[in-house]
């Protein structure tokens, strides 16, 4: 192999290398999306679930109260 023929080699290893170690570009579009999803999770989810835990501890006290005093 001739002296260039071993610089173009070893330059085009080096890209691929450079390349195969890059960032994937789209992995920011799945992390937007995860995002999303976990912020419709925790914000209007999570408030509804709030609120039904709150019902169920109101019925709960009521219940012990009314139904079954200390």
């Amino acid at each position: 192999m001739s002296r260039g023929k071993e610089k173009l080699a070893f330059g085009a290893g080096l890209l691929a290398a450079v390349l195969a170690a890059a960032p994937v570009v789209g992995y920011a579009q799945f992390g937007g999306i995860f995002s999303a999803i976990l912020s419709t999770i925790t914000g209007t989810i999570g408030g509804a679930l709030t609120e039904i835990h709150q019902i169920q501890a109101d019925v709960l006290r009521t219940e012990q109260e009314t139904l079954f005093p200390l």
